[in-house]
């Protein structure tokens, strides 16, 4: 629906119960929410919107979600913490249909605060 929402839900790993409310990270939008991913230390959440493709940072402690990158008019989305500690992303999966290569990029500072410079923390 729209407007997205990315929440966090609290229960006890016992019993599998909710524990009170669930708590709002982030609402956009712009887009299709796809998928999220964990930094390795669960700091962040990213998160990614398929059409447009774009890449999102949200502090688990609470705090503004940032849009870390816009791709534009590519069909993105996926995101996968890897066993290297980058969380990798795929920006452009390509046309629907066509024999294109999809395009992947990696978050290589997952746990620092995004500083306004996409290029500092992916490749």
């Amino acid at each position: 629906g729209s407007p997205n929402r990315v929440f966090i839900n609290f229960f006890n790993t016992a019993t599998g119960a909710f524990v009170g409310s669930a708590a709002t990270l982030a609402t956009f939008s712009s887009g299709t929410l796809y998928d999220l991913e964990f930094s390795p230390g669960g700091n962040y959440v990213y998160y990614a919107s398929y059409f447009p493709s774009a890449l999102y940072q949200v502090p688990i402690a609470g705090g503004t979600a940032i849009q870390m990158r816009n791709f534009g008019n590519f069909r993105g989305g996926g995101l996968k913490r890897a066993p290297d500690g980058y969380v990798y992303h795929i920006y452009d999966a390509g046309e629907p249909g066509a024999t294109t290569r999809a395009r992947l990029g990696r978050i290589i500072r997952p746990e620092e605060a995004y500083n306004n410079n996409f290029n500092d923390m992916s490749r």
